[in-house]
């Protein structure tokens, strides 16, 4: 059997020395104690201090008996390796103590929480119970007032009856009279159906009227466009004849000039010409060009006026086409004398396309311009179905060239 060792002296300082007399290897394991603790602590606290006396009364005996086991020199290293684990069992506990006392401080936060919604909510309810005590007293206060009203209503309904009874008897009275005088309102209301005819055949005839007159102050602007039309055509017919004239002249200079230049060419032929024979022969060639641009020129005017010539012709057998189509109606309704009518040539007033094509012609390879005449028609302006003794009685009719137009004369006239 081993024996004890003897106690040594310990080479660490006195606060690492295990065998001390501080030491619990040497001092005997005491019993643990309840503390009761402080009177402001929970219970899991106290719990806890208790649960640490105990773990510390149990690592002190299992530190007794270790050192009574082992050797002396084993001693201080068991010590400090249990006083270490000590030291981290001692820290947990302190961190679960912590955790518990927030989770502990958290419930409380909860709780307050939960108290102010539960007084609110209390608050709200106290509200909406006062608030319905209001309305049922208002429900009560109107209650009162409608069946008050409908006392009112049934005595107006009872005046009411009797009124209705009243109005009824004398509705009777007067459905008879109705009866008695049915007659007097027959013919009065036939009246007023003869005065509306009346009256709608009197519009109708004003109506008539109107249009009449309309078409009367048409007429008239249009004999006036006529006449103004026919002074255009003979100016017209005048200014083509000038260029007739001027173009004949203008022909008959050229041929002259064509057989000076043929008899110069033919003595140029049989002897040499003097320079001044070459000029003189050179001007009459450069004449003569310049008479063939001007005769060009005078085709050309002579060709645009025959076209305007045209159009002005068609737009005159538009406008007499159109007085005929607006006097058809009138006269249906309206006797105007008709004897008076606006005559147009079938075959000198009207243009047809060979017409133009040979006038062209002609203007350009013959020597005699178009010949124009005017003859005048007493009976030819007035319009069918409205003569009147007011308007002039005479209008112009071209024979060949009638269908001229001034474009500035008829620049803002439309026909409508």
């Amino acid at each position: 059997m081993g024996t004890r060792p003897r106690s040594q002296t310990s080479p660490f300082s006195p606060e690492l020395d295990t065998r001390s007399r501080g030491s619990p290897i040497l001092t005997a394991p005491q019993s643990p104690s309840l503390d009761v603790g402080q009177p402001g602590e929970s219970e899991l606290v106290r719990q806890l201090r208790a649960d640490l006396e105990v773990q510390k009364w149990m690592a002190e005996s299992a530190m007794r008996a270790a050192a009574d086991s082992q050797p002396t020199l084993d001693m201080p290293q068991s010590a400090e390796s249990e006083r270490q684990s000590l030291y981290q069992r001692l820290k947990e506990l302190r961190l679960q103590l912590q955790r518990e006392q927030e989770e502990r401080q958290k419930q409380r936060n909860q709780a307050d929480i939960a108290k102010e919604q539960s007084k609110a909510w209390v608050d709200s309810l106290q509200e909406k119970l006062k608030g319905l005590r209001e309305e049922k007293k208002s429900w009560l206060a109107e209650a009162v007032e409608l069946r008050s009203e409908v006392s009112e209503l049934k005595k107006a309904l009872d005046a009411q009856g009797k009124l209705l009874a009243q109005e009824s008897a004398r509705a009777f009275k007067l459905a008879a009279q109705r009866l008695e005088e049915s007659p007097k309102f027959e013919r009065v209301a036939n009246f007023e159906r003869r005065i509306d005819q009346l009256t709608a055949a009197q519009r109708l005839w004003a109506n008539d009227i109107r249009k009449v007159h309309d078409l009367q102050e048409f007429v008239d602007l249009k004999e006036n466009e006529f006449q103004r039309l026919g002074q255009v055509l003979r100016g017209r017919i005048h200014e083509i004849n000038q260029l007739s004239t001027a173009v004949r002249d203008y022909e008959a200079e050229v041929a002259d000039l064509k057989g000076k230049l043929r008899a110069a060419e033919r003595a140029a032929a049989s002897k040499a010409l003097s320079p001044l024979a070459l000029e003189y022969a050179a001007e009459i060639r450069m004449e003569m060009e310049l008479m063939e641009k001007e005769m060009d020129q005078m085709r050309e005017q002579n060709e645009e006026l025959l076209r305007r010539n045209d159009e002005q012709g068609e737009m005159l057998h538009d406008l007499r086409m159109r007085l005929q189509n607006a006097s058809t109606p009138v006269s249906a309704s309206t006797p105007i004398s008709a004897n008076d009518s606006l005559r147009l040539p079938s075959n000198k007033g009207s243009v047809s396309p060979d017409n133009r094509s040979r006038r062209s012609s002609e203007g350009a390879g013959s020597s005699h311009g178009p010949h124009l005449s005017l003859q005048l028609s007493p009976a030819a302006a007035v319009p069918p179905l409205l003569s009147t003794p007011m308007l002039p009685t005479s209008s112009v009719i071209a024979t060949g060239f009638t269908d001229l137009q001034d474009d500035k004369a008829v620049e803002g006239y439309n026909i409508v």
